[in-house]
């Protein structure tokens, strides 16, 4: 929630939209400053007055604020900010919802590079590790037209960090509770006219353990997790080069390679639950490279353009039990060996003007082909009737299915132009208009297109007041899943539609502390989930509307304090199966977080999440409703700082109380976990 600032600015406080601005950093090896961060191949949108961004609803997190929360992966340094929810359902991987959408409506861009599935529109934050991260920015609302379609939600945009002047290293390692290693380490250097950074990761569990209060079931004893394992092992690599003071260059690669266990429902079936499914993602892999040039000469004009390729090949398996072992058995329907592969190639330019006017006019373009393939073998195939099917792992006594061999492949082109304004007619008034238009071609040789806009005003009050008001409107197309799925996909299925409205304050207040409160309202047309039979279709209204409410001070000079509230209220008003209030979007999260200098080297960090009234519905009809139960979770840091902060060590806890809760039903998650760690610098 906090900008990254160099040192000498560090106490200049700064209004930007309903970010929280006011972070005066503390010493750190990891507070980098500008020209360590990697902006070649960031999407630029102008943020300072009369910018987009200070219409929209705008979190930054630097390094700094990972590295003090200990955060791992991106869902783990995201999790405190308001409107965000971190749900792990029946995937087994940790989704991130924004103000009641699902994590398919948040466009996820790492150096400019989409990463959200080619096949359904999701990622897995898991595979993005932190120890790179310069910056993270969630822009929520009336994000900037020049991110393209796919928005509705928000755009995460993270930008990695690049080579400095001279050469430089560090080495770090990490254990905890059930086999928890960690490693990670980087080098890079730069030169007057180049620059380098690589680094390299590796993360190990056995699995993460059960809350003592779990109650164990037939399907899960309690103790480790059955089948949660996870390993990871990420390669970042960045260079860039200046011909002349007009031109940059920059070429940047990712490799991700890991496995993981998918634990399965610890209820074997009810009105809630699915029958436990036994899966694994045996190897998965991710390929993601940019080539970007910038031309930035002395004047009014500039420009930045970039050609990316994003691979992900996986393989995964549903086995006949928990053994984990075999999917032979032909009274068990479901069962699969799959290898997956997607395929993200395009490329992004934009040329801004600054104009007289106090702004300026951006007009951006996007191309890219969206492909996704699947080969493999599954057991659906019915080979004698009685019983009774039930899939995913289900079968009656006597109903055999047989093996059906799979080669599929589907793709989809999808093009987005627009321009963006910001001006400022009078002292103090900023305005931003944007307009888009998005084209989809699917591999029929059928096309379809829609539009988005944004526009909004921001006016700064002589009492260091910003007042703010926006409204858009955002589109995603479907995804090749929801478009050509066998078990439910529908090709003439509609662009997802959402009129966004907000508005907010955020007032500075004495003692270094300022406080921000934000409503908004989304009306979504066309929602694209899969009903009660299975079938993706369009729903024709969801309404989310809410407040989020955030403040933070610093009237201590060794002190900081954060805090933020959100209320959600979503809505199902389709003429569906009678649900009001939509599953698995929570109403209340309360999220605080402080960080301590002792004096020494010594400082302590501690953050309190509650997260209560979230509901679910039954599988099939008619509809039962329930409530998950309240929870709430503390997490702890000690931090020794050694060397003029070249070196530290640390420890730490998550979910200090052991606290047995569960962010889908018959799914619990993690209990108490305990770490320690060391960090060197040189």
């Amino acid at each position: 929630m906090a900008r990254s600032v160099t040192h000498e600015h560090s106490a200049k406080i700064r209004l930007a939209g309903c970010s929280l601005a006011l972070f005066l950093p503390l010493a750190s090896a990891s507070d980098i400053a500008d020209d360590e961060v990697y902006h070649l191949g960031e999407i630029v949108v102008r943020g300072e007055d009369p910018g987009v961004e200070a219409i929209a609803t705008v979190y930054e997190l630097n390094a700094l604020d990972i590295e003090r929360k200990a955060a791992r992966t991106l869902d783990e340094a995201i999790e405190l900010l308001p409107g965000v929810n971190i749900r792990t359902g029946a995937d087994g991987t940790p989704r991130i919802d924004v103000r009641g959408f699902r994590t398919r409506q948040v466009k996820l861009l790492i150096n400019g590079v989409p990463f959200n599935s080619t096949f359904d529109g999701q990622f897995d934050p898991t595979m993005i590790p932190t120890e790179s991260i310069a910056k993270i920015k969630l822009t929520s609302g009336a994000s900037s037209e020049l991110y393209g379609e796919g928005a509705e939600a928000a755009v995460i945009n993270i930008i990695t960090k690049k080579g400095a002047a001279g050469f430089h290293a560090q080495a770090a390692g990490e254990v905890g509770d059930r086999g928890h290693q960690r490693i990670w380490g980087s080098a890079s250097g730069g030169i007057d006219n180049a620059d380098f950074r690589v680094s390299l990761s590796h993360q190990d569990r056995d699995g993460f353990p059960l809350s003592r209060d779990f109650v164990g079931t037939p399907e899960e004893s309690g103790g480790l997790r059955n089948n949660s394992d996870r390993r990871r092992t990420n390669v970042y690599a960045n260079a860039g080069y200046r011909p002349n003071d007009d031109w940059s260059l920059g070429l940047s690669f990712n490799h991700a390679q890991g496995q993981h266990g998918i634990p399965s429902s610890v209820i074997n079936a009810d009105v809630f639950a699915n029958r436990p499914r036994y899966e694994r993602v045996n190897d998965e892999a991710i390929y993601a490279s940019q080539f970007s040039v910038a031309y930035d000469p002395e004047g009014p004009w500039s420009s930045k353009n970039w050609a990316y390729l994003n691979i992900v090949d996986e393989q995964g398996n549903r086995y006949d039990d928990a053994t984990l072992s075999s999917m032979s058995n032909d009274r068990v329907n479901g069962t699969f060996d799959l290898n997956s592969s997607t395929r993200i190639a395009g490329g992004h330019t934009q040329t801004s003007y600054d104009h007289g006017w106090g702004g300026q006019l951006t007009i951006m373009g996007d191309a890219r082909e969206e492909s996704w393939e699947q080969q493999g073998v599954i057991r659906d195939v019915s080979l004698s009737a009685g019983g009774g099917g039930g899939g995913g792992g289900g079968g009656g006594a006597s109903q055999r299915f047989g093996l059906r061999d799979v080669d599929e492949n589907r793709s989809i082109g999808v093009v987005s132009t627009a321009a963006e304004l910001t001006f400022s007619p009078i002292d103090n008034l900023g305005i931003a208009l944007g307009y888009g238009h998005h084209w989809l071609f699917r591999d029929d040789n059928s096309s379809a297109d829609d539009s988005s806009f944004i526009a909004g005003a921001h006016y700064d009050l002589p009492t260091d007041t910003r007042l703010r008001a926006s409204a858009s409107r955002k589109i995603r197309v479907p995804s090749i899943r929801q478009l050509y799925d066998g078990d439910g996909g529908d090709p003439n299925l509609r662009f997802e539609t959402s009129y966004n409205y907000e508005a907010g304050i955020m007032q500075q207040l004495p003692g270094r502390t300022q406080i921000g409160v934000t409503g908004f309202l989304n009306d979504v047309e066309n929602f694209i989930e899969r009903d009660n039979d299975g079938f993706f279709r369009n729903f024709a209204k969801y309404e989310f509307q809410g407040v989020e409410i955030i403040g933070e001070s610093r009237f201590i000079d060794d002190l900081l304090l954060r805090t933020s509230y959100t209320y959600l209220h979503s809505r199902d008003r389709s003429d569906s199966e009678g649900r009001d209030e939509l599953q698995y979007r929570p109403k209340h999260k309360l999220a605080f977080e402080t960080d301590y200098q002792f004096g020494y080297g010594f400082s302590g960090y501690l953050n309190v999440m509650h997260v209560a009234d979230e509901y679910y519905y039954s599988r099939n009809l008619p509809l039962q409703k329930a409530r998950l139960e309240a929870y709430t979770l503390l997490n702890m840091k000690l931090n020794y700082s050694f060397f003029n902060n070249q070196a530290a060590i640390y420890v730490g806890a998550d979910n200090i109380l052991d606290a047995d809760y569960q962010e889908s039903y018959a799914l619990p998650q993690a209990g108490r976990f305990v770490y320690t760690g060391a960090r060197l610098s040189f």
